[in-house]
């Protein structure tokens, strides 16, 4: 897929979307017409640039994806699979995601949850030195908004290493 100047959001506080990125349809089953099938996809190269009035930031890199839908309930997943995806602003700052692996499910009616305890992402940011570990704790990340969580843990802390 290919973005070139690409705008949503109100008039006058539009976002723009410029780039490029590939998907590749590894699995299905089910239709996708209906609510009930399984589809698996990589989505690599990723190079796409995100622009509104606070800045740009850039999205380069490839993530792996799917969803079951069973009358019309999401259980989705996305990770890394061995592709870093990294985030870079205007300002040059850079987070890349090196590990990631996480679930999510929206209910028609019930609201979504995201993550599962234990599940976590690692990433590398130039505002520290080393990696930071986001990890789901105890209740995953849950509300009836998707923008709007309700409750859950989320700890953000640096990985344990192996002593040398």
């Amino acid at each position: 897929m290919t973005f070139s100047a690409c705008e949503s959001g109100p008039t006058d506080d539009p976002a723009t979307y410029n780039g490029t990125f590939t998907i590749t349809v590894t699995a299905v089953s089910g239709n996708l017409r209906t609510d009930n099938y399984d589809i698996r996809m990589v989505i690599d190269p990723i190079d796409f640039i995100f622009s509104d009035d606070v800045g740009e930031e850039r999205y380069s890199g490839g993530l792996t994806y799917s969803r079951t839908s069973n009358d019309g309930d999401f259980a989705e997943q996305v990770a890394t699979d061995g592709k870093n995806l990294t985030f870079t602003d205007d300002d040059g700052s850079a987070e890349t995601l090196t590990q990631l692996d996480i679930s999510a499910t929206r209910s028609a009616t019930a609201g979504f949850s995201i993550g599962s305890p234990g599940q976590y992402a690692i990433f590398n940011t130039d505002q520290f030195t080393g990696p930071l570990k986001a990890s789901v704790v105890e209740t995953p990340i849950s509300g009836v908004e998707i923008d709007e969580p309700e409750s859950g843990k989320l700890r953000v802390a640096r990985p344990r290493t192996a002593a040398a």
